[in-house]
């Protein structure tokens, strides 16, 4: 293949940048309300109001919006990002309706941002790679619609997921504008999606790390396409940490808000009961709740252990999270072994996804279910999953010599794994990673078919 020259590069993006809505973006728009219809038919649903918090304080937001309740009442349990994203469509829905009208009203605000999520990715895989590759990036996302799933639930998931592709396609028109300037619309779409994406989940902090480290390595190589690469990387790290020290700060001076200190006491939590996942049944997957792992030794364990914190913190007056904490480092210097076995199934566990709500006899979809059936859908669904992630893979070793140049598709998916490999997996953790799969298997898949697309990366830029 003849690699394009710069030029012609550049203007490829910005057709791409400008190019309107068209045949196939419709087809991905109605594809997604398929699957959004399809998934409604599904015999296991998320729940609607799972993450509980962020529904009860999105109504208190709202209501305090409209003038039907108290800013003094207003508070953020676990992060603002979710609180603030689905607080629009509350506020929208008259204060005191039934639970019902505020999960519709939800769930039609995720199926809209999801649409818009779908042209987005289209758009970033058109502007790194191709046009073939914007296409073959919006198929990828749409064969897998774990994100449409998870859009049926009041969760963080959802916007976290949305923000990923609002950063990631900041970062693809920064690439191609000519001059990078940090108050240009690509820089600014990257750092907004970004501080949005930490927002709606904090762990996602490990990002910036990533960031940091390869804007480091970058710089060293020294060259004039990197000198933009650690321009960027020190945008994110620095614009990140900015958006939330001064989200924090506001939160602190929120009339009566327990918000910080209640996301440290959570964070606590999370690590000390994921110290007991996987510790002596490696291979017990199922979600980590009272009814659904009844009978489980290692959560016999847990609840037994936290009981005995929980004696000793009313004995000595020491809250009972910083017990917990101080319980998982020690335990973590004194089996460094096992928690070694831990991380190695919990990096499994976060990309094999298993349906836990339904039996494998009542998984049935129609007239037809059973085991069988159960087990096909499994193997179909982990088969696609798994294909965009060894995609990912092989594009990024074929394009190795640009991999730290590519960050923001492989960084959120790898911190992601990262951070809940050494704490507590569930695989919808790891949705805000899936679009930059999508992409890097998109451009994998458009180089193999469109003969006018680059071999790489670099020869785009």
């Amino acid at each position: 293949m003849i690699p394009q020259t710069h030029d012609m590069a550049l203007l490829n993006s910005r057709q791409a940048i400008r190019q309107s809505i068209d045949r196939f973006d419709l087809i991905c728009v109605l594809t997604l309300l398929v699957c959004f219809i399809a998934v409604s038919f599904l015999p296991a649903a998320p729940s609607k109001f799972g993450d509980i918090y962020f529904h009860q304080e999105a109504q208190t937001l709202a209501r305090a919006v409209r003038g039907a309740g108290l800013w003094s009442d207003v508070s953020f349990a676990r992060a603002p990002g979710p609180v603030a994203y689905y607080a629009i469509p509350y506020s929208l829905v008259r204060p005191g309706s039934p639970e019902k009208d505020y999960w519709q009203a939800a769930v039609a605000w995720n199926a809209f941002w999801m649409a818009v999520a779908v042209l987005l990715i289209r758009r970033t895989g058109d502007l790194l790679m191709g046009a073939t590759a914007g296409k073959a990036a919006a198929v990828s996302c749409l064969i897998a619609p774990f994100a449409v799933y998870y859009s049926f639930g009041i969760a963080s998931e959802t916007p976290a997921y949305i923000a990923a592709v609002v950063f990631m396609y900041g970062w693809a028109r920064w690439r191609a504008e000519i001059a990078q300037r940090l108050l240009w619309p690509g820089a600014v779409l990257a750092l907004a999606g970004l501080s949005g994406l930490i927002l709606c989940r904090l762990n996602a902090m490990v990002v910036l790390g990533i960031a940091a480290v390869c804007g480091l390595v970058v710089w060293f190589q020294r060259n004039r396409r990197n000198a933009a690469d650690v321009k960027f990387a020190t945008l994110c790290v620095v614009g990140g940490l900015a958006a939330v020290l001064l989200v924090s700060a506001s939160l602190k001076r929120l009339p009566a808000n327990r918000g910080v200190d209640e996301q440290a006491s959570n964070f606590s939590d999370v690590v000390f009961f994921g110290s007991f996942q996987f510790r002596q049944e490696p291979w017990d997957w199922r979600f980590w709740g009272k009814g659904t792992r009844q009978g489980s030794v290692d959560y016999q364990n847990w609840v037994d252990t936290r009981q005995a914190l929980s004696e000793e913190s009313a004995r000595t007056g020491e809250p009972r999270s910083r017990l917990e904490m101080k319980w998982a480092i020690n335990d973590t210097l004194h089996h460094p072994i096992t928690r070694l076995q831990m991380f190695g199934v919990r990096v499994l566990a976060l990309n094999i996804w298993i349906i836990n709500s339904v039996a494998p006899d009542s998984f049935a979809v129609g007239s037809f279910g059973g085991r069988p059936l159960y087990f096909l859908f499994h193997f179909v669904l982990n088969g696609i999953a798994l294909l965009l992630v060894f995609a990912s893979g092989w594009f990024l070793a074929v394009n190795r010599k640009d991999l730290f140049a590519w960050w923001p598709l492989w960084g959120i998916w790898v911190g992601l794994l990262l951070f809940h490999a050494f704490t507590y997996a569930e695989p919808r953790y790891m949705l805000p990673g899936l679009p930059g799969l999508a992409i890097m298997a998109g451009c994998a898949l458009g180089v193999a078919l469109d003969r006018k697309a680059p071999h790489s990366f670099s020869q785009r830029a």
